[in-house]
């Protein structure tokens, strides 16, 4: 922070800060942390292309609001930025101010009930942003509000590519949306999804995947939901209709093993995704034994010209 003004911020291209990372009230700094950094935001970021900027989710130091005025003077002086990344706890000021961003391609917002307005007043401001964004990543803490409609409208109103889906609660613990995901239809221009979603939500998600243009799915299957060996496997064998290119699936282990029938339908799917489609090249399966599951399929993968890559310990979706 002290180095900040021997920095010369017309000539910054990215910016990157987590104020989680030391008290916002710091005694060291007169003023605090947050009001120095953002009043050297305030130059002229000629320059500058992407920023992304992080917090304790609900922390009761931190105010959002305070970027409004930021967003409002990169919105003038910042012809090149082209994505934006805000985990803050005000999101409604956030997408006021998208409309003067002319060319912003990329946004990732975490978006909160726990405030005076809606997941769904959100996501219907974001539709009506009118910008031309091809990657939208959206952490939604809605608790028990039902956000299909306003979660369908915005990703239909937008020329996207890109979409990652999530769920974030005030401590930043990445889960699912419940019962939204499932009945999400995709925009045709969209080629690449991540989602995290309820095990038994799996079916309906691959048959909307068989309706798209995506090329390339990630999916994460939360921890805290119950699902069936059978889920895995018809999941994985009504992709066989889609035109992925590329599959990321992480299942989450029971204790220090995967069940024997939730692995077993993992590879007889797999098998069947790989036999059957043809447009797949690489396929990737997290959290499983890599002797156990590799054993048998590397040499059919190859055969049919798909990459098998060895799971590593631990790399989430999210």
């Amino acid at each position: 922070m002290q180095a900040l003004p021997t920095i010369e911020i017309g000539e910054v291209i990215r910016i990157c800060v987590d104020f989680s990372l030391a008290p916002l009230k710091n005694q060291q700094y007169k003023p605090d942390p947050s009001t120095f950094f953002l009043g050297w935001l305030l130059g002229p970021c000629v320059k500058l292309r992407e920023v992304s900027i992080f917090h304790v989710f609900g922390s009761p130091d931190y105010d959002g609001r305070l970027f409004a005025p930021l967003l409002q003077h990169w919105a003038r002086s910042c012809p090149c930025l082209e994505a934006l990344c805000f985990l803050s706890a005000h999101p409604e000021d956030i997408v006021k101010a998208l409309p003067a961003f002319k060319n912003l391609l990329s946004l990732q917002m975490y978006i909160s009930a726990k405030h005076n307005i809606s997941a769904a007043d959100i996501l219907g401001m974001i539709a009506d942003c009118s910008v031309s964004l091809r990657k939208l990543h959206l952490c939604i803490h809605s608790d028990t509000e039902d956000i299909t409609q306003s979660l369908q409208r915005c990703l239909h109103a937008l020329p996207l590519r890109e979409v990652e889906l999530c769920d974030a609660d005030e401590f930043g613990t990445i889960g699912l949306l419940p019962g939204n995901l499932g009945r999400i239809s995709w925009p045709r221009t969209c080629h690449t999804v991540h989602v995290a979603c309820h095990g038994e939500d799996l079916i309906s998600l691959a048959k909307e995947i068989r309706l798209s243009n995506v090329r390339h799915l990630g999916v994460q299957v939360s921890s805290d939901s119950p699902f069936m060996a059978a889920d895995v496997n018809n999941f994985l064998a009504a992709l066989t209709c889609s035109q992925l290119e590329q599959l990321r699936l992480e299942i989450p282990m029971k204790g220090d093993e995967m069940p024997a029938d939730v692995l077993k339908a993992i590879r007889a799917g797999a098998v069947t995704l790989i036999q059957k489609l043809q447009s797949l090249h690489h396929l990737l399966v997290l959290d499983v034994s890599s002797r156990t599951f590799l054993r048998g399929l590397t040499r059919l993968a190859k055969r049919h010209g798909v990459l098998l890559r060895k799971p590593p310990d631990w790399m989430p979706l999210f």
